[in-house]
């Protein structure tokens, strides 16, 4: 499977040389029951769009999505901001927080810079706590990208060193391309899961008021 945040970096790549800004966030939302969603919502500025579509090329063939579609996940195409950025989405469904960490490999690949992101549910009769674990780390990066013919083959067209890809990216510290990480659990609001650290709901009551967040 195409590996979207390897190949979110590697367009970083051709974005580094530009006053460009990418952001991909990554949700992890659960329901009361357990099941729920992981989500990405990509972003670019105007800047980004150029550089990105530079030599007549469009995002869609930059940022190609077929093959997670064919894996179950939905996709909502690149849209246009008002002020030239563009905006994609990608989600996938679970039953079980158990399919949470292998729904994000199959964004991140086994190096990429979502680390140890995994879910889990603990009910008991009178209590139940919700979790979300896991980091982004963008200081050693293993894209993997002479392993992806297709992308390859987009960042030759491109005329981009492909040896030096991410040589490059891990020089220019990812500049302009930021990737987070959020768990939406319930009982409160969405919460930022800081590096390193972890997301997690405290146990709740049946019927007990969702606890306040600070």
């Amino acid at each position: 499977m195409r590996v979207l945040v390897r190949r979110l970096l590697a367009l970083g790549a051709l974005l580094v040389l530009g006053a460009c800004s990418a952001t991909a966030t990554v949700t992890v939302r659960m329901h009361d029951d357990g099941s729920g969603e992981v989500s990405v919502r990509v972003v670019l500025d105007a800047a980004a769009v150029r550089a990105a579509e530079v030599g007549g090329g469009t995002l869609a063939d930059r940022v190609r999505l077929t093959d997670l579609t064919e894996a179950g996940w939905t996709v909502t195409p690149w849209h246009r901001t008002a002020r030239g950025g563009a905006v994609l989405t990608v989600a996938k469904p679970f039953t079980r927080p158990e399919q949470v960490a292998g729904i994000v490999a199959e964004l991140n690949g086994a190096h990429g810079p979502l680390r140890g992101v995994a879910a889990s549910r603990d009910a008991s009769t009178f209590s139940t706590t919700w979790k979300v674990t896991g980091a982004v780390d963008l200081r050693k990066l293993d894209l993997g990208v002479a392993g992806d013919p297709e992308l390859v083959q987009s960042l030759t067209n491109e005329r981009v060193d492909v040896a030096g890809v991410e040589q490059r990216i891990a020089a220019s510290a990812v500049t302009g391309l930021r990737v987070g990480l959020r768990a939406d659990l319930p009982a409160g609001p969405t919460r930022v899961v800081p590096s390193g650290r972890s997301a997690r709901r405290p146990p709740r009551s049946p019927g007990a008021a969702a606890p306040a967040i600070r």
